[in-house]
């Protein structure tokens, strides 16, 4: 790389971070957490294992926990046992965004290139260590990342009203709340669920379920920090309109304890969807959408196109959204919205680690198509392993450096407007969007 873009990753790794996306854990549920250097692989990392060959029950036995963001289980094999399964299909994975982001992490806060069998009990004694006292988020992503606020949907074991509390209080003071969308899509599946989740029956009609939406959110903001919510966009395929006249009626039923057919739910779910972007525009809330690639193996992204939201953003152009994760592979379709609709911005959280390449060309078009203050550059989207968010924020400003380099090499820009632009990708954007003090 040029002088240049190593001149401008120094300065762009000076600059505090606003963090426009994670799925962390609230700290205190995560201390004493006997995590080793395999759970480094347990997030995003396991679908790269499994398409390299693992089997079922080898990631059953290697990370041994129900999903990426729960604690390890009391009964999980010896560190030996798991290793020998890992090293096993590394050299397959070693090379891919994922990897990278932990291999960086464990560098730099671990100071190992490369884990052998000489020195993984070593790695994972340090670990371990890591997660032994309060202050985890404090060390890592403050002290080590540089980061100073954090929009998070956090990841939660427990349900009901403790499940939203959770989510809404994972570290305060550093995290503001982003909750799912399912919290109000939980409606349409009738009474139990609601009940489960929120402690009381549906409002009887869907007009009293706008004005206790309204309620709920003024009071998330006002104690936990609420700053939006996370939806899926509606399906462009076979999902019916907005004004269905029976909409109404058929939520009157579902609040009076009726048991509604799939189609039902599914027309219920859309009204719910667009009564959330209301309210999030009433209450000054954003509402982020899910586009693009999905995490796992085997998910079928197609619905997940930019082109799926289009109706739905043109009929709340009072809505702010934050379209998420470039849309990948939709990444020039999802650049052209952010040229044409001014409600929208563009979050590239997750991208840096699923594809650099992609990320780099990506940033590079937006800023032919997108005004540079529509635009966050930065989101880990982790769980349960915070420390690759190191990992994920170093590959992150290399992009935004080797982007802004190519451009000042090409006469396009100059180099004293870089660190500014730079600035408002990694945190400014991000403030002004979420209402960030």
């Amino acid at each position: 790389m040029s002088q240049l873009y190593r001149q401008l990753l120094d300065e762009i790794a000076e600059i505090s971070v606003v963090d426009a996306h994670e799925h962390l854990m609230v700290e205190h549920e995560r201390i004493g957490d006997k995590m080793d250097v395999c759970d480094l692989f347990c997030h995003y990392n396991r679908a790269d294992l499994q398409t390299a060959g693992m089997t079922e029950a080898e990631l059953a036995k290697l990370f041994h926990t129900n999903a990426h963001h729960a604690r390890r289980a009391p009964d999980t094999p010896p560190l030996a046992a798991r290793w020998a399964i890992l090293k096993k299909y590394l050299p397959a994975v070693r090379h891919t965004g994922y990897a990278r982001a932990v291999f960086i992490t464990l560098q730099d806060l671990y100071g190992v290139d490369e884990l052998t069998d000489a020195n993984v009990e070593q790695v994972s004694q340090a670990i371990t260590r890591t997660y032994a006292e309060p202050g985890l988020y404090q060390r890592i992503l403050v002290e080590r990342c540089n980061i100073e606020r954090v929009v998070n949907q956090a990841f939660s074991n427990k349900e009901g009203r403790a499940f939203i509390k959770d989510r809404l209080e994972t570290n305060a003071g550093l995290m503001v709340g982003l909750l799912p969308g399912s919290v109000v899509l939980c409606a349409a599946e009738g009474n139990e669920a609601f009940l489960r989740t929120h402690g009381h029956a549906l409002p009887p009609t869907l007009d009293a379920f706008h004005d206790w939406l309204a309620a709920r959110c003024r009071a998330w903001k006002a104690r936990r920090d609420l700053v939006g919510f996370k939806i899926f966009p509606p399906s462009r395929h076979g999902q019916p309109e907005r004004g269905r006249p029976d909409a109404a009626a058929t939520y009157a039923h579902l609040a009076q304890g009726k048991k509604l057919e799939a189609s039902e739910k599914q027309m219920i779910a859309l009204a719910l969807l667009h009564l959330l972007a209301d309210v999030c525009a009433e209450e000054q809330l954003v509402c982020a959408i899910h586009l693009g690639i999905v995490a796992g193996n085997y998910g079928d992204f197609r619905n997940r196109d930019p082109l799926a939201c289009m109706s739905f953003l043109l009929e709340h152009k009072d809505t702010r959204f934050d379209l998420y994760h470039a849309a990948m592979p939709w990444t020039r379709a999802l650049g052209v919205i952010g040229k044409q609709f001014p409600n929208v911005w563009l979050n590239l959280c997750w991208c840096a680690i699923v594809s650099p390449r992609m990320t780099v060309d990506a940033l590079d078009e937006y800023m032919d198509l997108v005004p540079v203050n529509k635009i966050q550059a930065f989101g880990g989207d982790y769980g349960r392993p915070v420390e690759n968010v190191y990992g994920h924020l170093v590959m992150a400003r290399e992009i935004v450096a080797e982007v802004l380099a190519r451009r000042i090499e090409r006469g396009e820009l100059s180099e004293s407007e870089a660190p500014d632009i730079a600035r408002l990708w990694l945190n400014r954007n991000s403030r002004v969007l979420y209402g960030l003090a």
